[in-house]
């Protein structure tokens, strides 16, 4: 995985307070027992500000797993 993809998974560990081993590029809202709606709007708001990327509000409805959200950030020119 690169840099960016750790770096996402990094962060989403430190929101959901787990181990990033217990990360995959499946683990999303719909399928990782910490990762609520709420959690979902703490991790975008920490993409948005660590990665300096606007997020729009119809895009956060799409981006359900991790994978989902490495497509965006590097279609998008996070940092």
């Amino acid at each position: 995985m690169d840099n960016t993809g750790k770096k996402i998974i990094q962060l989403i560990a430190n929101v959901l307070e787990c181990k990033e081993s217990e990360l995959t590029l499946k683990s999303g809202l719909l399928n990782h027992y910490k990762w609520d709606s709420l959690s979902h709007i703490m991790i975008i708001t920490e993409l948005e500000k660590e990665l300096s990327i606007p997020i729009s509000d119809d895009m956060v409805a799409q981006l359900i797993t991790i994978e989902d959200i490495i497509k965006f950030v590097k279609t998008n020119g996070g940092k």
